[in-house]
């Protein structure tokens, strides 16, 4: 099953926008990935729907959110299989030596 799917699962706690029973009034976990390689780390994807759907992305100090549009759900769900699968990762904090692309270790 998708992730649009698993969203359409997921009951709604917030009748009060529009009279929509699948609004929420945070966000509400779609997906929990587990480390799949020794280089990988743990990915949540989430969802709030008002009724328009907006994602969010966190992993570790990470945090990514987006607009609305299922496109972006399937967007931070591909790259949550990637963080998790070791194939991304991040670098926070920005120095010199980090600019140079011989240092990708």
């Amino acid at each position: 099953m998708g992730i649009i799917e698993d969203i359409r699962q997921l009951p709604g706690d917030d009748t009060s926008l529009l009279g929509d029973p699948n609004c929420d009034t945070g966000w509400r976990e779609v997906r929990a990935y587990k480390p799949t390689h020794e280089e990988g780390r743990a990915a949540t994807v989430w969802v709030l729907r008002r009724p328009a759907r907006f994602w969010r992305l966190t992993s570790g100090d990470i945090e990514i959110t987006t607009g609305s549009g299922d496109e972006m759900g399937l967007l931070l769900d591909q790259i949550a299989q990637a963080i998790a699968g070791g194939m991304l990762g991040f670098r926070l904090g920005g120095r010199e030596r980090d600019a140079n692309p011989d240092n990708i270790a």
